[in-house]
């Protein structure tokens, strides 16, 4: 199985790392990840502009996608733990796509295989990157019935 994140963003170095190591170490045994931060010159000065310059430089940035595309945005469809687990375990290539500062654009999420919420709550790409880890890392224990996530 393989596991790509992608999300609009510098990389903060060490505020997130340790967690994202932690993780990226729990899921190695399940899948091949790779987690990609995603900026350019249009990403900063479409930023500048505005919201939906923003959004449609992230979309531009994001493309091609690959693999089982999912985007994350607030507005996505809510998966209970045992909900993600089986999604997980029905295909073997998932692309999750975060968005920056101002978020994913509709279009973008309906363009995606799937647009899922990890909370009605919006958290920075940094934040929502290590709970998607999280949960993926989860759902890999639920698969395998590891007592991870009892």
């Amino acid at each position: 199985m393989t596991i790509e994140i992608r999300y609009i963003g510098k990389d903060n170095g060490a505020q997130f790392s340790q967690a994202q190591t932690r993780y990226a170490k729990l899921i190695a045994p399940y899948a091949k990840l790779s987690v990609t931060p995603v900026w350019n010159g249009a990403i900063e000065k479409a930023q500048k502009i505005g919201f939906a310059a923003a959004q449609e430089a992230y979309a531009r940035a994001f493309s091609p996608r690959s693999g089982y595309a999912i985007a994350l945005s607030a507005e996505g469809k809510s998966f209970d733990s045992a909900g993600f687990a089986a999604l997980i375990a029905s295909r073997a290539s998932f692309c999750f796509y975060i968005g920056g500062a101002y978020g994913l654009d509709r279009s973008f999420c309906e363009s995606c295989d799937l647009c899922v919420s990890l909370s009605p709550l919006t958290f920075s790409h940094d934040l929502a990157r290590i709970v998607l880890l999280e949960q993926l890392y989860r759902a890999f224990a639920i698969n395998a019935r590891h007592p991870y996530d009892k």
